[in-house]
């Protein structure tokens, strides 16, 4: 009899815990449909590709057009880490002398962010939406062309605009 009485409370109570809303452990979902996938699950050990992505997703986000991947930005992006790795000091050292081949080659604008020592892509995504500067560089609407490097926690994004565009 004791035992069916502290049934019947113990249903009571739950019952009147869930009808006020006070449950301890309630189980709420996470809306992940405009998420990007790095802010789902970070990616330690990415990729250009991925940095790629991450940019293209956090544009799409702010109702942005997609950077589009160029070739001729690609073209010795690798040597701007060595550049770094020569000045470890300046993070876009070198970067004057890489512009000036790139205006050579027809582009009329360019730009880059760069983030050290950062082995997460959330991380990297993250520290150029703190940076005013860099943030601009993620919304940019007139530099179209893209191109990413990552090496052993450098990432490097580069935008640039062509002269024969409107």
């Amino acid at each position: 009899m004791i035992k069916k009485i502290f049934m019947i409370l113990v249903w009571i109570t739950f019952g009147v815990v869930s009808t006020l809303g006070i449950q301890k452990y309630q189980s709420y979902k996470i809306e992940t449909s405009n998420m990007c996938f790095y802010e789902r699950e970070d990616i330690f050990g990415y990729t250009g590709q991925n940095v790629f992505d991450a940019v293209n997703c956090y544009r799409k986000q702010q109702g942005l057009e997609p950077f589009i991947m160029d070739d001729d930005l690609c073209v010795n992006l690798g040597q701007r880490y060595f550049d770094y790795l020569a000045d470890p000091k300046t993070a876009h050292a070198g970067f004057d002398k890489w512009a000036d081949e790139k205006f050579k080659e027809g582009f009329k604008t360019v730009s880059e962010n760069v983030e050290l020592n950062q082995p997460s892509l959330k991380g990297a995504i993250d520290g150029w939406n703190g940076s005013p500067g860099h943030h601009l560089t993620l919304i940019d609407t007139e530099q179209k062309y893209a191109c990413t490097y990552v090496a052993q926690g450098y990432a490097l994004l580069v935008i640039g605009s062509k002269e024969n565009e409107n």
